[in-house]
């Protein structure tokens, strides 16, 4: 059916189209390579609509038409030939959106075609439209390797698009309201190995869909499969996160400071950066006493409920606030957990007004912890030191203390990354 759709639409549309010349007796080859021409029907599954790429003269457009008429609508409006492909068109199963990726693959030099040297680089990208408003939105960069991989998946409830880029699989809702998350974010966030089952249902795919995806990431060792068949992170993912720590400068400029932090208070002291909507601990000194904190150097937690992540949440500018307040799934670890936007809005002016974020118990039950954020030269709130101890030794009168000691840890590291102090001068 959708062949003979095709093929009339080909006839009907195209012909309308074409030069007067081409419709005459004679004609040169010229003119036929120039004569617009459709591409890529695809339709809803759930819903009597068509959709398609129509060229014309290298200027590449998507179009739409309902049944039972099919009368045609353009439905994005680039002008020109920019030497940018569209592909993958796909149009959700109710019909509303179409997501679409455009641009061309990457070359040897990890850039995209740029026929017309214009002076910002075309990427390749996926993007949205909703057909009842009709302005592209961009759900992220794809950047294919080779020609023809772009495979952008909407998800059954047309909520969620999924595509595989630069060895990762990507996810973004439909509506673009959210930027793209790697599926590897899912299985780093479990505890234990997920199933296919769980994966897809997290993701709002189907089962065939979402393996076809993990076998992407299996065969780049991102993910791996456990021997009863579920899914857990890989160890090239370990490697990289690895390489990337002692690479990192920061870690090494605070080593000393924090150091003298355990020194201070004969606490354990975390360095800590921010990773989308979670914190990553980067560094760890232990005292010698024998009841220690179990954390680990790599691993993540959700900002929302612990020191180290409202240290550097609170300090940021408020539209990067927003944007991760909007990512947070805000899961209940224990009773004392921040479980609304609203609280936890409410702690960061906290945690303002102090200079320092507290958490008693609300990651982990009997564990509390303080901490500071870490500025660099420009003043922008890169990172954050902590003290962690269990709450019995986290008493009111201790706080002031830890706090004091937190605080001047952080700012000692801020001048060493070129932060100057309010107050201290040049």
């Amino acid at each position: 059916m959708l062949k003979t759709l095709f093929h009339f639409l080909l006839v009907a549309f195209g012909s309308l189209s074409l030069p007067a010349v081409c419709l005459a007796e004679s004609f040169t080859i010229e003119q036929v390579l120039s004569a617009p021409f459709p591409c890529g029907l695809t339709s809803a599954s759930h819903a009597p609509r068509v959709a398609w790429i129509f060229d014309n003269k290298g200027e590449r457009n998507i179009w739409v038409a309902d049944a039972s008429d099919f009368v045609p609508r353009q439905v994005t409006h680039y002008t020109g030939d920019e030497g940018q492909q569209i592909a993958s068109v796909r149009l959700s199963p109710d019909g509303k959106a179409i997501v679409y990726a455009r641009g061309t693959e990457l070359n040897k030099q990890e850039t995209s075609a740029n026929p017309l040297s214009l002076t910002k680089m075309p990427k390749q990208q996926a993007w949205a439209v909703n057909l009842a408003r009709g302005e592209p939105r961009l759900l992220g960069d794809i950047g294919c390797s080779e020609e023809g991989c772009e495979d952008l998946q909407i998800s059954p409830d047309s909520k969620t698009v999924i595509w595989p880029a630069k060895k990762h699989i990507w996810i973004a809702p439909l509506d673009g309201t959210k930027k793209s998350e790697q599926l590897e974010e899912l299985l780093g966030e479990s505890d234990t190995p997920l199933g296919l089952a769980q994966v897809a249902s997290s993701l709002q795919l189907h089962k065939s869909t979402a393996h076809r995806f993990l076998m992407v990431l299996e065969r780049h060792h991102m993910v791996e499969r456990t021997v009863n068949g579920k899914f857990r992170l890989g160890l090239r993912l370990f490697d990289f996160g690895n390489r990337a720590i002692e690479q990192y400068d920061l870690r090494e400029r605070a080593q000393p400071h924090l150091r003298r932090l355990v020194t201070e208070t004969e606490e354990t002291a975390h360095l800590c950066i921010l990773e989308q909507a979670r914190v990553i601990y980067i560094d760890k000194i232990e005292p010698g006493r024998s009841v220690r904190m179990i954390t680990r150097i790599g691993a993540s937690n959700p900002v929302h409920c612990t020191s180290v992540g409202k240290a550097i949440l609170a300090f940021l500018p408020e539209e990067r606030i927003n944007d991760i307040i909007r990512r947070l799934r805000f899961e209940r670890f224990t009773h004392r957990t921040i479980s609304t936007p609203e609280a936890l809005r409410v702690e960061i002016e906290k945690t303002r007004r102090r200079g320092y974020a507290l958490n008693r118990g609300a990651w982990r039950a009997g564990v509390g912890g303080v901490a500071a954020p870490i500025r660099d030269f420009s003043g922008i709130v890169q990172a954050s030191i902590g003290c962690c101890l269990p709450l019995e030794r986290f008493t009111d009168d201790r706080v002031p203390e830890l706090a004091a000691h937190t605080v001047r840890t952080a700012a000692a590291i801020s001048r060493q990354l070129g932060f100057v102090i309010p107050g201290e001068g040049a």
